[in-house]
């Protein structure tokens, strides 16, 4: 069981004293101490006003994150002092225990000591207790296996994104349209690939070849269109029939005519890149195909 905390705003919360106590504790150095104090009670720009700043620390900032670890050391060192197991990252903690029970207990305990201790704020709508597999953390969950793997969550988002980037009515040549869809998945999955279980990520692919191919068939416009564009892909004879199909896009592109057309191998040529392209070689078994 695991349960997880999500600290609400936390980088507009951060209380000046408790940080600069213990800022105070390690650094003797007095111009580290008035420069770091100048950092925090830096103005934030309001509607063109500037408006004093009595907590929290710049969001995006330089030394934020740094700041944020030095505030939360306590939180780390309290969760060791219980003997727990636990991951952070910045506001973002997952604790993890043996059963529902002690779940619960952890959670109400460390909520409280948050509170009293750090002066803190932990949401509620992020925080909550479940199986392992049920949290997420990061963009990613520990599935039932035992094994990191993109979280549920995640995965409906880079479909939400798919969906986005392949709409045919954008105003984008075909090179534009790549550029930018290779920009995102060399990202996307430059984070991700720290996931030990890519078969989630893989079982997407027929998916996306298909919202590409649907993309692609709505931007032919027409029979004209389309059949020119066909027989340049190599089409001819009877699969050109499939130019003037009333089907609506999504059917057609899932026709064994279109896969010919623009086949997996024809996409990679032209530079479509997918994850288990950027993954490298995939082992037998694998579904990133069609």
């Amino acid at each position: 069981m695991g349960s997880g905390y999500d600290i609400s705003k936390f980088f507009d919360h951060v209380n000046h004293d408790i940080l600069m106590a213990k800022i105070g504790a390690v650094i003797r150095d007095k111009r580290v101490m008035r420069l770091i104090g100048r950092y925090l009670r830096a103005g934030i720009m309001s509607e063109g006003v500037v408006v004093a700043r009595e907590e929290g620390t710049p969001q995006g900032g330089p030394l934020s994150p740094m700041l944020a670890n030095v505030y939360l050391d306590a939180l780390d060192k309290e969760l060791e002092g219980r003997g727990l197991g636990f991951c952070r990252y910045a506001d973002d903690c997952n604790i993890y225990v043996g059963s529902q029970q002690a779940a619960q207990r952890v959670m109400e305990k460390i909520v409280g000591w948050i509170e009293e201790k750090l002066r803190l704020k932990v949401n509620p709508d992020k925080s909550a207790v479940g199986k392992v597999w049920e949290r997420k953390f990061l963009g990613f969950r520990i599935n039932p296996e035992g094994q990191i793997e993109v979280a549920p969550q995640s995965l409906q988002r880079v479909k939400d994104k798919v969906r986005e980037l392949w709409r045919s009515c954008q105003s984008l040549t075909s090179v534009e349209l790549r550029e930018r869809w290779c920009a995102f998945v060399r990202g996307w999955w430059g984070y991700f690939r720290q996931a030990e279980a890519t078969r989630p990520v893989f079982r997407l692919e027929p998916w996306i070849r298909r919202q590409m191919r649907k993309c692609f068939w709505q931007r032919w416009h027409d029979k004209k269109g389309r059949r020119k564009r066909l027989q340049q892909l190599g089409i001819r004879g009877e699969g050109l029939k499939i130019a003037s199909s009333s089907r609506g896009a999504w059917r057609v592109a899932k026709s064994p005519t279109l896969h010919r057309a623009l086949s997996n191998k024809t996409l990679r040529r032209y530079g479509f890149l997918l994850p288990s392209e950027l993954a490298g070689p995939q082992p037998l078994g694998s579904t990133a195909g069609c």
